[in-house]
């Protein structure tokens, strides 16, 4: 799955829209990965997609806040924080991602804060 061109730029911009919302919870994630369904081919829009990729970025976003609590920001990225504060971190995300599929998951610890997409959902 993490070789699918538009796949991490979905993630992405799920995790960002998560980052940016006052609501970060199983609902919310799922709302935001169903209203990005576009940057997907039409073979991967289902329910039990939204709901795994919504707990994949809701996971994301939580562990950001678990080293942002536990690790000073210093220039490290957030995986290396994560490393230093809980080493089991990976175990906590709801799919196995190994190989080149580990380097999305660094992608998505770093994706940027969206509060403009998060509020233009939230008013739509």
């Amino acid at each position: 799955m993490a070789s699918g061109a538009s796949w991490p730029k979905f993630l992405e911009r799920a995790v960002g829209e998560l980052l940016g919302s006052d609501a970060q919870d199983i609902g919310t994630a799922v709302a935001t990965c169903e209203r990005n369904e576009y940057l997907l081919p039409t073979i991967w829009r289902s329910q039990e997609m939204y709901a795994i990729c919504g707990e994949l970025a809701l996971k994301i976003v939580e562990l950001r806040a678990f080293a942002d609590k536990e690790v000073p920001a210093d220039g490290r990225p957030y995986s290396a924080r994560l490393d230093q504060a809980y080493e089991d971190w990976r175990d906590e995300l709801p799919m196995t991602l190994d190989g080149a599929a580990a380097g999305l998951i660094d992608t998505l610890l770093e994706a940027k804060n969206s509060p403009a997409a998060a509020a233009f959902a939230l008013a739509g």
